[in-house]
């Protein structure tokens, strides 16, 4: 999403990298503390959670399949290149099945909840976009750096936030919803937005992104 914004690819990557090596702790955290808020707030029973089981969640579905990658990559280079070209058809089919799943398994509650949780997903995510534009802009970033934050804030990794919720709260069946349902929305709006963002962006200052993109798919 960010290249086809004429983002700064690099500076996307780099951010990525970032928050995936402190997902492991902050994420355990944060939920913590938003779960805290939210039963201080209702006045009810604290909601519990298992930080210790998100870390190593985490651990196994982000941290370890990273590592994977990278040494298959370092060390059977020619092997990989071949797998590249249907790795995104694999990762589609996949996000698409986890969606189906577990719409499919909260079907009735959907219904009853289904427009709020849909409301509140789209906030998430246009704020996100809000938030992150607004940072570029207020550090007074070229275009490229101000829509790469921009996408890197709005969207999220909602396949991880949907296992996570699956395995931590598997009582509570609406908690995998508003991860399933970002996932397709997030694309949609990831689409409009890049397109959006692209116009803001002249040839001249979308070179060195573009050549960034193009240097990072030969080095991964």
């Amino acid at each position: 999403m960010t290249y086809m914004a004429r983002g700064d690819v690099a500076l996307s990557v780099g951010m990525t990298a970032t928050a995936t090596v402190l997902a492991p702790v902050l994420t355990p955290l944060l939920t913590m503390f938003y779960t805290g808020l939210y039963s201080d707030s209702i006045g009810g029973s604290d909601i519990h959670v298992d930080a210790l089981g998100m870390f190593a969640g985490i651990i196994k579905i982000v941290i370890i399949p990273i590592a994977l990658g990278m040494l298959l990559n370092r060390f059977f280079r020619k092997f990989t290149a071949r797998l590249t070209a249907g790795l995104p058809l694999i990762s589609c089919i996949g996000i698409c099945l986890i969606i189906g799943f577990v719409i499919d398994k909260s079907g009735e509650r959907l219904l009853e909840n289904g427009l709020v949780i849909i409301l509140a997903v789209i906030l998430h995510n246009l704020i996100g976009y809000l938030m992150g534009f607004l940072a570029g802009w207020a550090l007074r970033l070229p275009a490229p750096r101000r829509n790469a934050i921009t996408i890197e804030v709005g969207m999220q990794n909602s396949g991880l936030a949907t296992a996570l919720a699956a395995s931590c709260f598997p009582a509570m069946i609406l908690a995998q919803v508003p991860g399933a349902i970002f996932s397709a929305w997030h694309n949609i709006s990831g689409a409009i937005a890049a397109g959006l963002m692209a116009r803001s962006v002249s040839p001249e200052n979308a070179a060195p992104a573009e050549s960034a993109a193009s240097e990072n798919s030969l080095n991964e």
